[in-house]
C-alpha cells in the first residue's frame, strides 16, 4: 500500500464495487417498497466529504470514486421506459473525465455539468423534467443533509412527487455496503497549539447563538405587530408539515419545511430555563469546538460523532460504527459522552427545554433532526451555525501550527518533485512509485496522514484534474509532464495541500513543447495574480476568482473548478472561498488555496496550487495581502520567461531566492 504513515487504514480490506450486484440489489428494494427512484449520495451520516469506499452508496452503485458527485437510481422500469441505465449520475467539470473512465456506460448515464451548476439543482431538474415516468421516490435521510432534502422538494414541488425518507439503513443492506467501523481514540491538543480552551470555544458559540435568537425574535416581533389588526390573530408557527414519508416506524414522521423564525410558544411546564441548543454532526466542528482529534476516517484528522451543546452543557453521541471509541477530553469536565443509545441520548436532552435549536441545515442530516424534534416539539429551527466562520478565522497559535506544517511539506514536495523530474539513473518510475515517494517524504517529517489521496498523474492523465489511479502500470515518460497534488498532518492535525507540475527531464536533450511551455507559464502568471494583488478588504471570493481566471481567458485558456477553498482541520474548508460567484468574503486569518489551472484532454495538464494566509494589508489601507505558506520552486523548464513581465519576474526572483534559501527548489531559476 502507498499510505504508511500513522493514521492510514492501509490495513484494511479493499472495497471494489461489484456494480452488477449492488444495482440488482438496490432494484429488488425499490420494487418491495413501490418506488420508482431513490438519490443517492457518496456521504454518510455525519456528511462527510471524503467518505471511504467501504461506505460510500455512490461508489458501489456506480464505480465513481471521486469526492463530489451524486445520482438518481431508477427501478428497472423506469430506466426502461426513460431508456437510460439504471443510475444516473451528476458530476461537476473537476470529474467529467474521471467519471468516463470509471463508470461502466451500460449501467451509469453520466451527467457533465457545467461551472458553478449545482449538483442538486441539476438532479432536481432531471427528476423534474422526467415526471412523466416517475411518482414515488426515495433517499437515505441519514446520509442527506437538511439542506440537500429541502432544496430537492422545493424545486420539484411542480412535479407533486411522493417523496419517502429511508432511515433504517434500509439501502446498505440492499447493496451488501460493507459500512464502516472505528475504534481509535478521540483525544484533545493543548491549548498551545490551539490559543482556545473548550470552554472558550463554547462560550463564544453561546454568545453568537445568544446575538442570533434575539435577532430572531425581535424581528418575529415586529412583523407581528406591524400584521396584526384590531380583530386579528397572528397564530404563525415554524413547524409546517412537508409531505415526505418516514418508512422507520419507530420514529416521527419528517415534519420540515425549517425556517428561521423562531415564534412559537414553548407549553412545557419544566421549570427548567429555555434556551437555544446547537446540534452539528460535522467533524471538523466537533474538532474545533472541543480541541478534540481521532483521525477516524481517511484524510481527516477529526472524530466522528454526534455534538449537542445547550448553554454550559455538551453531549458528544457517539452512534453506531464509533461507539466503541475511547475519549479522553479531559479539559472540559461537563462533558457527557453517550453510546449508540438514542433512548438514552433522548432522556439527556429532556432535562432541558430548548426554545431554539441552531445547526447548519447543509452539515446535519435528515434523520437526526427528527429526534431532535421528538426531544423539543416545540422549538423553533434556525439554519445557524456560527462554527464555520468561527473555524475560518485562525488564532496566532493555529497559524504557527500551519508555517510549521507547510514547511515541512514544502520541503517533502520539493524532494519529490526533484525526483519525479530527473529520476534515477537506469530506473523504471511509475505514478505509484511517486506516490510512494511523496508519502515517504512526509513520514520523514513526522507527518501522520494524508489530507486527501494523492494525485500523481503522468502526461494525459494530468488532465484529469482529480486523477487519483496513482497506477503502477503507467510509466513516468520522458518529456510528458508529472502533476503532483498532495497533502499531509502532522501533530496538530491541520491540513496541507500543495500542487506542482514538471517536466519529466532524465535526459539533457530533452525539452519542452511549445503547448507544455504555454499552459504552465499562464497557469503561473494566473497564479501570482491572486498572490501578489491587494484585493480590496471588502471584496469577494468571486472577485479573487474572476481576477486569477482572467489572466487565463486572456490567453485562451479556461479552468471547470474554482480558484481556492479554505484550508483547516479538514483540507476543505468553508468560511472562505474563491469561486465564481461566492459572496464569502476576504476573512483576515483564513488560510485558502490558490490554485488554477489549465487542461487539454488526451494530452496534459497544469495546475499550481500555493496555500495562502488573509492579512489585512499593512502598506496599503483597505486591501488584504497574501502570506504565501508554500516555498516549492516551479519547474523553469516549463517557464516561457518571454510570456512574463516585470513584476511577474521580480516575484519569481524573490520566491525563487526563498526556494534556495530553504534548499526547496526544484530547478535552477535563470533570473537569479
Amino acid at each position: 500500500m502507498i499510505d504508511r504513515l500513522k493514521y492510514s487504514f492501509s490495513g484494511l480490506a479493499a472495497y471494489d464495487a461489484r456494480v452488477a450486484d449492488t444495482q440488482a440489489g438496490l432494484s429488488r428494494l425499490l420494487d418491495a417498497a413501490q418506488l420508482d427512484a431513490v438519490v443517492i449520495t457518496s456521504q454518510d451520516e455525519f456528511i462527510s466529504e471524503y467518505v471511504p469506499r467501504r461506505n460510500n452508496q455512490r461508489y458501489a452503485l456506480s464505480g465513481f470514486d471521486g469526492s463530489a458527485g451524486s445520482g438518481i437510481f431508477l427501478g428497472a422500469a423506469a430506466a426502461q421506459a426513460l431508456g437510460v441505465p439504471q443510475f444516473v449520475l451528476f458530476v461537476d467539470g473537476r470529474y467529467h473525465l474521471q467519471a468516463e473512465q470509471q463508470c461502466n456506460p451500460a449501467r451509469v448515464h453520466v451527467e457533465k455539468l457545467g461551472l458553478n451548476v449545482s449538483i442538486w439543482a441539476a438532479m432536481a431538474d432531471w427528476l423534474v423534467a422526467h415526471a412523466g415516468r416517475l411518482k414515488r421516490v426515495g433517499y437515505d435521510g441519514l446520509r442527506i443533509s437538511v439542506a440537500q432534502r429541502d432544496r430537492l422538494l422545493d424545486r420539484t414541488q411542480a412535479a407533486r412527487f411522493d417523496w419517502t425518507s429511508l432511515v433504517g439503513r434500509e439501502i446498505d443492506r440492499a447493496i451488501a455496503l460493507p459500512g464502516w467501523v472505528v475504534e481509535r481514540p478521540i483525544f484533545e491538543l493543548p491549548e498551545s497549539m490551539t490559543g482556545v480552551s473548550v470552554a472558550q470555544n463554547l462560550d463564544a458559540l453561546n454568545g453568537r447563538l445568544a446575538a442570533h435568537t434575539a435577532t430572531a425574535s425581535d424581528t418575529a416581533t415586529a412583523t407581528a405587530t406591524a400584521t396584526t389588526s384590531d380583530t386579528t390573530t397572528d397564530t404563525t408557527t415554524d413547524t409546517t408539515t412537508d409531505t415526505t414519508t418516514d418508512t422507520t416506524t419507530d420514529t416521527t414522521s419528517d415534519t420540515t419545511s425549517d425556517t428561521t423564525s423562531d415564534t412559537t410558544t414553548d407549553t412545557t411546564t419544566d421549570t427548567t430555563p429555555p434556551t437555544t441548543a446547537f446540534v452539528t454532526c460535522a467533524s471538523d466542528d466537533l474538532g474545533y469546538l472541543l480541541n478534540s482529534r481521532g483521525y477516524h476516517i481517511p484524510n481527516a484528522s477529526s472524530h466522528l460523532g454526534f455534538l449537542f451543546v445547550i448553554g454550559a452543557q455538551v453531549v458528544l453521541f457517539l452512534p453506531e460504527g464509533c461507539d466503541r471509541c475511547p475519549v479522553d477530553l479531559e479539559s472540559y469536565p461537563v462533558l457527557q459522552v453517550i453510546r449508540r443509545d438514542f433512548d438514552e441520548l433522548e432522556r439527556f436532552l429532556a432535562q432541558f427545554v430548548a426554545e431554539h435549536v441552531c445547526y447548519g441545515f447543509e452539515s446535519v442530516n435528515c434523520a437526526l433532526v427528527d429526534t431532535v424534534r421528538r426531544v423539543w416539539p416545540q422549538a423553533g429551527h434556525a439554519d445557524f451555525s456560527p462554527v464555520e466562520a468561527m473555524r475560518a478565522a485562525k488564532t496566532p497559535e493555529v497559524l504557527d501550527q500551519f508555517r510549521d506544517a507547510f514547511a515541512r511539506s514544502s520541503a517533502a514536495i520539493a524532494d519529490a518533485m526533484r525526483w519525479a523530474k530527473t529520476g534515477e539513473p537506469g530506473q523504471r518510475h511509475s505514478e505509484y512509485d511517486l506516490a510512494r515517494v511523496i508519502n515517504d517524504a512526509y513520514g520523514a517529517r513526522s507527518a501522520v496522514a494524508l489530507t486527501f489521496t494523492t494525485i500523481a498523474a503522468n502526461g494525459a492523465n494530468s488532465a484529469s484534474a482529480h486523477y487519483t489511479a496513482a497506477s503502477p502500470e503507467v510509466e513516468l515518460t520522458e518529456g510528458e509532464l508529472v502533476l503532483l497534488d498532495s497533502g499531509a498532518y502532522y501533530e496538530g492535525g491541520f491540513a496541507t495541500d500543495c500542487t506542482r507540475v514538471v517536466l519529466r527531464r532524465t535526459r539533457p536533450d530533452t525539452v519542452a513543447q511549445p503547448w507544455q511551455r504555454e499552459i504552465y507559464t499562464v497557469a503561473l502568471k494566473a497564479c501570482i495574480k491572486g498572490l501578489v494583488t491587494p484585493f480590496p478588504k471588502d471584496a469577494t471570493g468571486g472577485d479573487v476568482d474572476a481576477a486569477v481566471r482572467q489572466v487565463c481567458r486572456d490567453h485562451g485558456h479556461d479552468f471547470g473548478h474554482g480558484t481556492g477553498h479554505g484550508v483547516g482541520i479538514h483540507v476543505h474548508e468553508g468560511g472562505v472561498r474563491f469561486a465564481p460567484g461566492s459572496k464569502y468574503g476576504l476573512v483576515p486569518n483564513a488560510v485558502i488555496s490558490v490554485e488554477p489551472g489549465i487542461y487539454v484532454p488526451g494530452k496534459g495538464g497544469v495546475r499550481i496550487e500555493n496555500i495562502v494566509i488573509i492579512h489585512a494589508d499593512d502598506a496599503e489601507a483597505g486591501t488584504v495581502a497574501f502570506e504565501n505558506l508554500v516555498t516549492v520552486g516551479y519547474d523553469w523548464d516549463l517557464i516561457d520567461v518571454a510570456l512574463l513581465d516585470d513584476d511577474e519576474r521580480a516575484y519569481l526572483r524573490d520566491y525563487e531566492r526563498l526556494c534556495a534559501q530553504r534548499g526547496t527548489q526544484v530547478t535552477a531559476c535563470p533570473l537569479l
